[in-house]
């Protein structure tokens, strides 16, 4: 059995431990949610639109008779 002094130093040791693991949680999650950010998906609109933008520009520029460009 252990002594109460054993018992208190092992229960400090487990709150430093519990501290650690909490803030490598909170670390985690950060950088899942940057790299969920950053996923070139999240973007497919946004360089949908500029795409569709150039091939319209593209189009215009092919119909357009020579000096009206």
């Amino acid at each position: 059995m252990q002594s109460i002094k054993e018992l208190i130093k092992e229960n400090d040791n487990l709150k430093k431990e519990i501290v650690q693991l909490i803030e490598e949680n909170k670390s985690l999650w950060f950088l899942l949610d940057e790299l969920k950010a950053s996923n070139i998906k999240n973007f497919h609109n946004e360089f949908q639109d500029v795409l569709d933008s150039r091939i319209e520009k593209i189009k215009k520029m092919v119909v357009t008779k020579p000096g009206e460009a």
